[in-house]
């Protein structure tokens, strides 16, 4: 997968990663073949996560996407 945008977003705090010596978007949209990943490296706000949601669904559905996976932030091998 390849890193495709990252997403500035208003109900974010003004913070930036860096990651190998390069600043990124705090969320960030990685592609592969028929897949792809959205990414935050922060926990959204209440009111900005339903927000970054409703954007998202909207984008999809205009694609045409028919299945969408949620996975928690964090997975260990206990979990799966």
């Amino acid at each position: 997968m390849r890193e495709v945008t990252g997403i500035a977003y208003v109900y974010l705090l003004p913070l930036l990663v860096v990651s190998d010596k390069n600043i990124r978007a705090p969320i960030r949209v990685f592609a592969g073949e028929n897949l792809v990943v959205v990414y935050s490296e922060f926990t959204l706000p209440q009111l900005g996560l339903v927000q970054l949601v409703k954007i998202l669904a909207n984008y999809l559905r205009r694609k045409g996407v028919n299945h969408v996976i949620l996975l928690p932030r964090y997975i260990n091998s206990e979990q799966v």
